[in-house]
């Protein structure tokens, strides 16, 4: 049995992009042990993957002696590969017959590609088809599996109107318009809306229709994916939903403002982006957005 450690980025979008890394390793190289050191929010979309053998967290302000027991542990294992896209140093502590780490970033190439450039040496196939994969398992929480059986029988758009800071946000407002338009011009039966609970604080307005569900701050990542699964169609900002949506082969619109929509845009070739004027998301409008979403 060969069996790698992957050491990665910690937010959620860096995650998923790291996961054509590891199905490249599980599918080509037939590594079917995949350890993987990170963030403990990101790793729960891991679970379900079949090749994941042990899930390792590395809090960033953890205590000298958690970082030395962690080490450690890692230390009991002899891997085949050690493939590190985040730190520079780690692999030297640890046991390994080869090392691999990636010690420079290029902003003008897909984070997905710039980390299996990383791999590349180790595959025989010049020119790769590179796929990220979110293996979605079951749910548990029974209500949402209610909302699930009811909806999902139809036509149902995923929204996603959060982000990690402001400047990437479409206006809430916005979005409550587009729904509303989407559901009048009978686009989607259902629209089903995602997110954490620090996004219920945004002025949101969401039409009064049972056609519409508010899931924020209801579902963990692992929920989010199963559900984004069976969507037909996914809305949302630069955020990690939008990338965990194109892992599950959700078609996706990824509305950019000030982001790198080159480096971090949701990988596969059925999604899309719109850029907004100027970068600047306020100036995006509802019409824009709904032109963008009929090319899906």
């Amino acid at each position: 049995m060969k069996k790698a450690l992957i050491i990665t980025l910690s937010n959620v979008g860096d995650m998923v992009m790291t996961t054509a890394v590891m199905e490249k390793l599980n599918k080509d190289l037939e590594f079917n042990s995949i350890d993987v050191l990170g963030d403990n929010r990101s790793l729960e979309l891991l679970e379900s993957a079949p090749y994941i053998n042990h899930l390792f967290h590395k809090a960033k302000k953890d205590s000298i002696f958690n970082k030395i027991k962690l080490i450690l542990k890692l230390r009991k294992t002899k891997y085949d590969l050690i493939i590190d896209l985040r730190t520079w140093f780690l692999p030297f502590l640890l046991r390994a017959k080869e090392k691999i780490i990636k010690n420079k970033k290029n902003k003008r190439i897909h984070s997905v590609v710039e980390n299996y450039l990383v791999l590349k040496p180790l595959l025989k196939v010049e020119h790769e088809e590179l796929s990220c994969c979110i293996h979605t398992g079951p749910i548990k929480n029974a209500y949402l599996n209610n909302i699930i059986t009811e909806i999902f029988a139809s036509d149902v758009l995923a929204v996603a109107p959060g982000a990690n800071w402001p400047g990437k946000k479409w206006p809430a407002e916005l979005y409550g318009k587009l729904i509303l338009e989407l559901l009048k011009i009978n686009r989607f039966r259902y629209v089903v809306i995602l997110g954490d609970e620090y996004d219920l604080t945004d002025n949101l307005k969401i039409p009064k229709t049972d056609k519409v569900k508010d899931l924020r701050g209801q579902t963990n990542l692992k929920e989010a994916s199963a559900i984004l699964s069976k969507a037909d169609a996914f809305i949302g900002n630069d955020s990690g939903l939008g990338h965990i949506a194109a892992a599950v082969g959700t078609k996706t619109l990824t509305l950019f403002g000030p982001g790198n929509p080159i480096r971090y845009r949701p990988w596969g070739q059925q999604n899309r982006i719109v850029i907004a004027p100027n970068k600047n998301l306020s100036e995006l409008t509802v019409s824009q957005v709904i032109s963008e979403l009929k090319k899906l």
